[in-house]
């Protein structure tokens, strides 16, 4: 009788697919939190077969099962609760005909469903990756390696919090900064963070001018509004990095179809993005948070 693992998390439901899912704030990680108190790399979920385990990777806030702080790795049953920071993963195995249409909908979109075979993997001792394993099997396509300073101009690298040219700082909600290092400021702002509204979302911008790293709270069905004051012509082709919390990071591919070029009375600087490319999963992501704000 098939088997499904399906993670239940605030109102979603994620089928968790063969092999290694990785937990975190990092771009690439399948499953992410914009929350200071979650690592980059926190959590470990494997499926081989009928199992599913669990092994925390995080060395400050740590992960918690059922209540307990985990110390080695653990495998899961159905209705075991995970706590990474303040988010509750909620495991749901799902068995029969429902899980059998689940793993064929999980086969037509995976590139490596075809590698999955219950009858040799079944019964083997879950994968534990070392953390350079780990990063080499993240997405090389979220590789965000610098972002542009918008005071200056210059190319810093992404993870760094603070301009060396000029001394721009970014801010705690930006990309940057949530997929950053933890330090202690950021877990303390991260009480700040929750208040921001619902309908925010961090972004990454990338043409081939430069790399931004803002947070969008215009956005429709067609396109969305980046704020800055670093602007790129009309007609300009580009890609976005979308960050939902609770979801893995989301790709739009768009084009700038008009510049405000300073604030006024409609509001900030910025671009206006026409997507031009969507892909699935950015696409059911779009329609359900839509769904959602119009609530």
């Amino acid at each position: 009788m098939p088997v499904q693992h399906v993670l239940v998390c605030q109102e979603h439901r994620i089928p968790l697919p063969e092999g290694v899912t990785v937990v975190g704030r990092a771009i690439g990680c399948g499953i992410r939190f914009n929350t200071a108190t979650v690592s980059r790399q926190h959590l470990i979920l494997t499926v081989r077969g009928d199992r599913l385990t669990a092994e925390s990777l995080s060395t400050t806030t740590g992960t918690l099962i059922n209540g307990r702080r985990m110390s080695e790795p653990a495998e899961l049953r159905h209705g075991d609760r995970i706590s990474v920071g303040p988010h509750l993963l909620v495991i749901d195995v799902v068995e029969g005909a429902v899980a059998g249409r689940l793993a064929a909908r999980r086969a037509t979109s995976s590139p490596d469903a075809d590698d999955y075979d219950e009858d040799t993997i079944a019964g083997e001792p879950a994968e534990v990756l070392s953390l350079d394993e780990l990063a080499d099997q993240l997405p090389p396509t979220k590789a965000i390696r610098t972002h542009t300073c918008p005071s200056c101009r210059a190319r810093v690298a992404f993870t760094e919090a603070v301009c060396r040219s000029c001394g721009h700082a970014w801010g705690a909600t930006d990309p940057s900064a949530i997929t950053g290092r933890i330090t202690m400021r950021h877990i303390v702002n991260d009480v700040r963070q929750a208040t921001e509204p619902a309908a925010a979302v961090p972004v990454i911008y990338a043409s081939d001018e430069m790399t931004i790293d803002v947070t969008v709270s215009e956005m429709d069905q067609d396109g969305l509004f980046v704020p800055t004051e670093l602007l790129d012509p009309v007609g300009t082709t580009c890609e976005l990095t979308v960050l939902p919390d609770g979801h893995p990071a989301v790709t739009f591919h768009g084009q700038v179809r008009r510049v405000r070029a300073s604030a006024d009375t409609h509001g900030p600087a910025g671009l206006f993005i026409h997507f031009t490319e969507v892909s699935e999963d950015a696409g059911l992501w779009l329609v359900r948070r839509l769904r959602q704000l119009d609530r």
